[in-house]
Formats: C-alpha cells, sequence, structure tokens
C-alpha cells in the first residue's frame, strides 16, 4: 500500500515538471494581446468601473481629455472688403480694453483668431479683440486713410474716415485728419476734444473721445466715447465693459440724455503697400 502510494506521488510531481513551466511561461508570464478584455475593479472599496473599451494598451487610467468648445482657427484670419482692411475688431461688453489690445503685439491675432473675429455681429465668437500685425508696420505699408466704424447688430451705424497719409498708428486720430464721416457736423462745428488714449484717473476711464464740449455729465457733448469702467457719470455706468457710447443722429448728442450703445467697433485702414503674406 505505501509502495504505491509512493508511486502515485512520484508520477505527480513529473507530470507537474513537465507541464508546469510550459503553463508559466505561456499564460502567467505573457503579455496580454493589445485589443483584450479584462473585467477591473476600481481600488476604491466597493466602487465599481466599466470594462473598458481598449486593451491595456489603450485608454485605461487616462482621463479624459477635455471638451474642445472651439475649433481651432485654420489659416490666417484676415479680411478685406474693397480697399478696406480690417486691422483691429473689439467688441462691448467682453471686458478686454481697446486701446490697450490696439497698442499692445499679443493676444488675439491673425494667427490664432477665431473665424468670427473679423465678423462686424457682436453674437459671432471671438477669443478677444481682434488685433493684424500690420499696426506694428504703420509707416512700411504706405497707409493712406483709416476708417473706424460701429455696428449695432451688423448694421454700420457711424464712421469716420481720417487721412492716414505720414501717420504713426495711434496719430491719425486727430481732428485736423478727418476726411468724411456720417455725423456731417464734426468738421464744421469742431471737435474740440479728440483723443486715441483720452482720460483716465480716479473718475474717469474714457478712451478714443470725440467730443465737444465737457464740463459737467449732463452738458458732456460729443459723437463718441469709449468708456472702459465705471465713472463718476451716469453714463460711464453699466453692467460690463467696454462701452461704445456715441451719436446715433448726424449731429452731435448729449450723452448722458441721447447717447447710444453700439456693440461692435472696428478699425480699418487702406493702404499702398499691403502685402498679405508677410
Amino acid at each position: 500500500m505505501m509502495y504505491a502510494v509512493i508511486l502515485l506521488l512520484s508520477s505527480w510531481i513529473s507530470l507537474s515538471a513537465a507541464i508546469l513551466p510550459g503553463f508559466i511561461q505561456n499564460h502567467i508570464g505573457k503579455r496580454p494581446q493589445q485589443g483584450s478584455v479584462f473585467p477591473m475593479k476600481s481600488f476604491l472599496q466597493r466602487e465599481q468601473v466599466n470594462q473598458p473599451s481598449q486593451g491595456i494598451l489603450g485608454n485605461i487610467g487616462l482621463a479624459p481629455k477635455p471638451a474642445i468648445t472651439q475649433p481651432p482657427p485654420s489659416g490666417r484670419q484676415e479680411k478685406q472688403v474693397g480697399d478696406w482692411f480690417l486691422v483691429f475688431r473689439a467688441r462691448a461688453g467682453n471686458t478686454r480694453s481697446v486701446v490697450f489690445s490696439y497698442i499692445h503685439p499679443f493676444g488675439t491675432n491673425e494667427d490664432n483668431a477665431l473665424p468670427g473675429c473679423l465678423s462686424t455681429s457682436p453674437s459671432a465668437k471671438c477669443n478677444g479683440n481682434y488685433r493684424h500685425s500690420t499696426i506694428d508696420k504703420w509707416r512700411s505699408i504706405g497707409v493712406k486713410r483709416v476708417k473706424l466704424e460701429l455696428y449695432k447688430g451688423t448694421t454700420p451705424v457711424a464712421f469716420i474716415i481720417f487721412n492716414g497719409t505720414n501717420t504713426q498708428s495711434t496719430s491719425w486720430f486727430d481732428r485736423k485728419k478727418i476726411l468724411s464721416s456720417s455725423w456731417t457736423d464734426i468738421k464744421r462745428r469742431g471737435a474740440t476734444d479728440l483723443n486715441f488714449f483720452g482720460r483716465k484717473n480716479d473718475g474717469v476711464n474714457r478712451r478714443l473721445m470725440i467730443n465737444k464740449a465737457t464740463s459737467s455729465c449732463k452738458d458732456d457733448e460729443g459723437w463718441l466715447i469709449v468708456v472702459e469702467d465705471n465713472g463718476e457719470c451716469p453714463y460711464d455706468k453699466n453692467a460690463k465693459y467696454p462701452i461704445f457710447l456715441y451719436s446715433d443722429g448726424s449731429r452731435a448728442t448729449l450723452y448722458e440724455d441721447y447717447g447710444k450703445q453700439a456693440e461692435v467697433l472696428a478699425i480699418y485702414v487702406d493702404a499702398e503697400n499691403l502685402n498679405l503674406e508677410y
């Protein structure tokens, strides 16, 4: 009896020695094929995790990619209508400073802007105030004329055209350089206070000012003010900034009583040596 038990044990050991190494090599030590699906449990107690849709070498354990809310722009975002080439576009209430965005050569430009930045519609999606790099090449492109235009919806509501010859990127905003405007009295009556940088102090943050008279809030009269922050007058106050406050008639207006708000401000140039390939 003892001899039979010993013989049986010896046979089992021999069989295990022959089979087990191959089993270990073929199964335990073998990496799973990509695409294999294995049930997984979370490392957190009693929390279940859905089986992955990809293999071990897929996305298991990786955080999900964030949703793309805006498609990346394709190519350079540029716009020309007739002689006029868009160099700047700002939307009211987007919390971005108009003057700061215009002057500084960083931010939203033709290489990173969304297509909506070229639109005159306030509802078009844009990732900032659009600024084209030609502003930095002002003298070399031979600017002849500059047009500042205001829009409500997609409708132009006011414009003013300046002589851009021999100007810098901000010096064109000058009373003596006005060529024409939707405000028919602006040359005849004269803008006494026309200032690109405007006024900024404790009670005022107004830019691109084209004023006729400034004495008190009630008596302030003119054609255009870009308000960039809360100020001392009722017409300075708004839920969001900037405000594009303008006269919607053909003449200067009292801002407090009759001033209207535009939704988009755009600046265009008519230039001799405009090259869109540089």
